[in-house]
């Protein structure tokens, strides 16, 4: 089950815990990178430690864990 953040992506859809985002440094360009959304200390986070709150306004949902595990090999 995926728990619901109360933050939203740059499309305007909920995020989730579980949910594969890509987190854009320019995404005209597509430069940017997919991190899972997890619960660690404490606080939502894409996995490389970036709390949600820091850049869920520069990410998109690309899939979730259970059924696109691959796109986080990027």
């Amino acid at each position: 089950m995926m728990e619901n953040l109360n933050y939203y992506n740059t499309d305007d859809n909920e995020i989730y815990a579980g949910h594969i985002v890509r987190i854009y440094d320019d995404e005209e360009n597509d430069d940017g990178w997919n991190e899972e959304v997890i619960f660690h200390q404490g606080a939502f986070c894409a996995r490389d430690e970036n709390f949600i709150g820091n850049v869920h306004f520069r990410s998109r949902i690309i899939g979730d864990v259970f059924k696109d595990k691959k796109l986080l090999s990027n």
